[in-house]
């Protein structure tokens, strides 16, 4: 149920439970902003997380995922009390932003802490990259294209991405077998069409 002032809630994600999710709710007028709830499927009570300035947010390795501006985000999230357990530190800069509003923060994380993201686009296309921990590359995905909305499943051995046709402005899906590094095209028709796993 939408609270005075909030406009809708958007990109739930679950938390490992099952039974508690994350969610966005837009705000409008003087105070218009995103905020992030945590909130369960047997109540309709929630709990406010943080401000975010991008709809989506996530859970991965007891950390809470969101971006503030273009920075991708990190803070420690209890997931079993609901509760934040840290203050939150930066992980990524630029980070690729949807031209909707509201905004969708190109981002995605598996549930053992694989993190892929997306920052600016240039002319020539993307490339998707790996960095290991340290912030070291540790190899490529596919060739560059025009690549937007990248996501892991859970378990990291699929990715799922819109590669945007120059030519006939269309985008379509695309699943990628991570460990053969592979690409299937998943959607067909002219529409754009968005990833997700």
């Amino acid at each position: 149920v939408l609270a005075s002032g909030e406009s809708g809630h958007r990109r739930p994600f679950f938390l490992p439970d099952g039974r508690h999710f994350l969610y966005s709710a837009a705000t409008v007028g003087q105070a218009a902003g995103l905020s992030i709830y945590v909130a369960s499927l047997d109540s309709a009570d929630r709990k406010l997380l943080v401000a975010a300035d991008a709809n989506n947010a996530l859970y991965s390795q007891g950390h809470l995922l969101f971006l503030r501006e273009t920075t991708l985000m990190a803070q420690p999230f209890d997931a079993q009390r609901l509760e934040l357990a840290g203050e939150a530190f930066p992980i990524a800069e630029q980070i690729q932003l949807s031209s909707t509003t509201p905004l969708n923060g190109f981002f995605s994380a598996s549930e053992n802490g694989v993190l892929a993201y997306q920052t600016g686009i240039a002319a020539a296309g993307t490339q998707l990259v790996w960095y290991d921990r340290a912030g070291k590359q540790t190899g490529v995905l596919g060739d560059p294209a025009a690549y937007t909305d990248p996501e892991l499943s859970p378990d990291g051995q699929r990715a799922s991405v819109s590669i945007v046709d120059r030519v006939s402005r269309s985008q379509d899906i695309w699943i990628y077998d991570v460990a053969r590094g592979l690409r299937t095209r998943f959607t067909f028709d002219p529409a754009a069409e968005r990833t997700s796993i």
